[in-house]
């Protein structure tokens, strides 16, 4: 997938490729937006190796760009039909949110014609992810505790759901 929204292209990468893996995970992890740095340390996990497995644990992956400047990463890891949906940003997103927002929903769409579900957990803490989510059609479950920090679970029902 090749795309452009007003500037901001999106490139389909492989997960596979390790060397990219780490570039990215790099470039992503030195401009990391705040709330997403909080919420993998919330998590208990390390930044650059949570960004990292992010990529190479997908079964798809995209980046967002703006010439050279990476804005972010998202992507989904299959599990049977259902799939982990998630998304890392950099602190140039802000920039564009309104089309990472349409991008990202463009995803969501996407992904929900292939998964039966798509889940994943955002911190209480997370509030422009919370608002991303919802807007694409999320179910919030009751918070749970991760490494003693709130947390949502979140489910979207795919189109296919039997």
């Amino acid at each position: 997938m090749y795309k452009e929204y007003y500037g901001v292209t999106i490139t389909k990468i492989n997960p596979k490729d390790t060397q990219q893996a780490v570039k990215l995970a790099k470039g992503l992890t030195n401009n990391i937006r705040e709330d997403d740095k909080k919420e993998i340390e919330d998590a208990g996990l390390k930044i650059l190796p949570s960004v990292y497995d992010s990529i190479v644990s997908s079964t798809t992956v995209y980046k967002a760009e703006q010439g050279d400047t990476l804005l972010c990463l998202f992507g989904v890891r299959e599990e049977k039909a259902d799939a982990v949906i998630w998304a890392l940003g950099t602190q140039d997103l802000i920039k564009h949110k309104r089309t990472i927002v349409t991008a990202g929903i463009d995803f969501v769409k996407e992904c929900k014609q292939k998964y039966r579900w798509l889940y994943n957990f955002i911190s209480l803490d997370n509030k422009r992810a919370l608002r991303f989510i919802r807007k694409a059609g999320a179910v919030l479950c009751s918070p749970t505790i991760i490494n003693g920090n709130p947390f949502f679970k979140f489910l979207i029902k795919g189109d296919n759901h039997v």
